[in-house]
Parts: structure tokens; sequence; C-alpha cells
């Protein structure tokens, strides 16, 4: 038996050595594989009109197109006497699509707006919460022309009307002080004016009442003259653009006194203008502080 095993082993070994030799041969022979695409087979295929109830009557019939399974792609030839020889053969490799650049998007909050009218900034409204910005807004207010038309109307409607176009400030009424001077809380207006200051315009309307209107930090007050007469304050007016030395205040302030002798009096007779440095100090009614701010304002162009 082991003699068996010892013969079929020296055969073996005998036509490995015969057939490598050949095989090195065949390989290196053999013809580089040809790749081919792959082709679909079309057939046209004759309907038969018995089979197709739906097929139209004629003398044409319909076809139809049939695509048959595709032909596999075409593999090298096979080499004779090649046991080891390959049967597949690489795929023929597609052509490259070229890269398409798209548009980037469109971010709009990058888009350029378009060229504007540049617009004036309006300014900002004075802090409601702070009476002298208040105060200030009012007086504004109270320089602009306004339009005033009253015929027989009673006076609160009369003053919801001036607020209306006068930017909404608050307008309020006295009640109190029309009772103490024993007046009409009902009183009714007839009045038409347009295009005058609206502070001019309150003056002549109140008149024939005797009353009048003093700004009050956040409010417009209509009350009696007698009322506004009676309520003072104390006011700084800084004189540093008029004039240089304390000395030169003093002359000031004693050309306000001399010029403004009615406008500065009051019914308890405490009013009074008083010096600090280049600084004017003065206690008065409302209408007495517009006078002393007018005054001044004029007196300010004057040429020195």
């Amino acid at each position: 038996m082991f003699r068996q095993v010892s013969l079929w082993s020296v055969s073996l070994v005998a036509v490995a050595t015969l057939v490598s030799p050949a095989w090195a041969q065949t390989r290196a022979a053999r013809p580089a594989a040809q790749p081919r695409l792959e082709v679909n087979r079309l057939r046209l295929t004759q309907v038969d009109p018995a089979a197709d109830p739906f097929a139209p009557n004629g003398n044409v019939q319909p076809a139809t197109l049939e695509v048959s399974d595709p032909v596999p792609a075409a593999t090298a030839d096979a080499v004779p006497g090649d046991p080891f020889g390959d049967a597949a053969v690489e795929s023929v490799p597609k052509a490259e699509t070229p890269a398409v650049r798209l548009p980037r998007p469109i971010n709009d909050e990058a888009k350029a707006a378009p060229a504007r009218a540049a617009t004036p900034e309006r300014p900002e409204p004075a802090n409601p919460t702070d009476p002298l910005a208040a105060a200030a807004r009012i007086e504004v207010i109270l320089d602009r022309p306004t339009v005033i038309e009253a015929n027989a109307t009673p006076l609160p409607d009369v003053l919801s009307q001036i607020a209306k176009v006068s930017d909404g400030i608050p307008i309020v009424i006295d009640y109190k002080a029309l009772e103490n001077a024993a007046m009409a809380v009902d009183i009714e207006v007839t009045y038409n004016i347009h295009g005058i200051p609206l502070r001019q315009a309150l003056e002549t309307m109140l008149e024939p009442f005797e009353l009048t209107y003093v700004v009050d930090k956040h409010l417009l007050k209509i009350t009696t003259k007698e009322k506004a007469a009676s309520q003072l304050s104390a006011r700084v007016y800084h004189l540093s653009n008029m004039v240089s030395t304390p000395e030169q205040a003093r002359d000031l302030v004693s050309v306000l006194q001399s010029s403004l002798r009615d406008q500065l009096t009051a019914d308890d007779g405490e009013t009074s203008i008083q010096t600090f440095g280049t600084a004017a100090i003065v206690r008065a009614t409302y209408h007495g502080h517009r006078a002393v701010k007018e005054l001044l304002t004029e007196l300010a162009d004057v040429p020195r």
C-alpha cells in the first residue's frame, strides 16, 4: 500500500512539472480581453386581435415593443487547454460625468437693499416720567400753530379737540378752583381760530371767562387767574452766555426787575430775583417765568 502511495506522489510531481511551464506560456500569450458594452435587443411582435379586446378595428394592427433581457457583456475567449483561465472580465469603466457647479443659494439677509432716499430721523419723545422733560415737551407744542373750531361747545369737549390735534398732550380742568371762584363748570365756548400758536389761542379763548392755563409738570392745566397767580416756583437761569462776572449778572437782574414789574407781581408779593455768581434765581408764577425767559432770549441776541 505504501508503495502505491509513493508512485502516485511521484506521478503528481511529474505532471505538475510538465503543466506549469505550459500554463505560464499560455497566460503570457493570452490576448487582452476586449470589453464590450451591454446591448439591449429590441423585438417587434404582432398583437393578436382576438387576444386583445381593446385593439382597434381595421387593417392596421398595433404592434408592441418588447425589450429582451440585456445581452451579457462578452467575456474573453477561452484559451484551449487552460484549466485555470479566468472567465470574468472587468466591466467597462463608465464615462465620468463632468462636475456641474450649481449656483449658490441666495441668502435673503445678504441681499443688497435697494438704495433709498435718506429719511431724517425723528427725535425721540421726552421721557414721560421726567417732570422737566414732560413740561419742556408741552412748551414746544404750545408754540405750534393750531386750529380750534367751537360753536357753543362745552369747554371739556373743546379741550379734547385741542388735545387730539396737539399730539395728545394731557389737558385737565381745575374744577376745584372753578368751584372756589363760584364759576360754572359747564362753560360753553364759541371760538374759531386757524394757524396761530396754541399758547396764544388758549389765552384769547379763556380770557373772557377769567381763566388761564399753566404747565404743571406733566399736565397742561386750565385754572382760574386767581389760582395761577398764587402758585409760585423757583427756577435757576444761567447767564454765562451773556455775562462773565457776578457784577454783570447783578446789572442784568436789575434790568429784568425794572422791565418785568407787572409780570413778576404776585398776590402774596413774594416774587424775587437774586443772583448767585453768574446765575439768576427767580421765584415767580408760571407766566412770570415765561416773561423772564422771553426777555432773556431777546437780550441774548443784542450785540455787546
